[in-house]
């Protein structure tokens, strides 16, 4: 399955995007003939959870992720195939509160210092989908004198899995003066050799 994820200009906590979202469900019924069911909610650590979507057909999923940690939420649509994902993508931007990735870019590269999570965020946005602009925004996190910024562009870098960032990785798993890089670094490392 194809999958992306589109950031949400909503916080995790708020609750009145749940109806937001329903009416973009109805749209999508109405227009395209798909129908998403609510499946269930799954939580996962670190203050992360999820909400999932069935399409009735099984043609697609929809996972609702609120990350209190980072803080952020985003919509990950999974699909049998690319241009099914990238339909269904495109409607759900119509419809719902997306931020593009020109603004995630834009905000991570001035934020980084004050808001290292500004790294994350953007890397959510890219997904696996090779962007050279993040690549460029990231690895000037990866290089930074400031621990928590290099420590959140490691975390980021797992998100888009790119081979790029192994020269990088490798080195500052084995290199980098705060053993809490060098430990988020080694897990970056595995997530993008999980690419190769």
């Amino acid at each position: 399955m194809s999958h992306y994820s589109y950031i949400l200009r909503s916080e995790p906590t708020e609750l009145t995007f749940f109806d937001t979202l329903r009416v973009a469900f109805d749209l999508i019924k109405d227009e395209y003939g798909l129908e998403f069911k609510y499946a269930f909610f799954e939580e996962g650590a670190n203050d992360l959870g999820r909400h999932v979507y069935w399409e009735t057909g099984k043609q697609a999923i929809l996972s609702l992720v609120e990350d209190l940690a980072t803080p952020v939420r985003y919509l990950m649509i999974e699909a049998a195939t690319r241009a099914e994902m990238e339909r269904l993508g495109g409607c759900l931007k119509d419809l719902l509160p997306v931020i593009s990735l020109e603004e995630l870019q834009e905000e991570a590269r001035q934020k980084m210092m004050d808001d290292p999570q500004t790294l994350v965020r953007m890397a959510i946005g890219t997904g696996k989908l090779f962007d050279p602009t993040s690549l460029e925004i990231l690895r000037s996190g990866l290089q930074c004198d400031d621990d928590m910024v290099r420590f959140r562009a490691a975390a980021a870098t797992s998100f888009t899995e790119w081979t790029d960032f192994l020269p990088d990785l490798i080195q500052m798993s084995q290199n980098d003066p705060s053993p809490e890089v060098r430990k988020m670094a080694s897990l970056a490392v595995e997530a993008c050799q999980r690419s190769l």
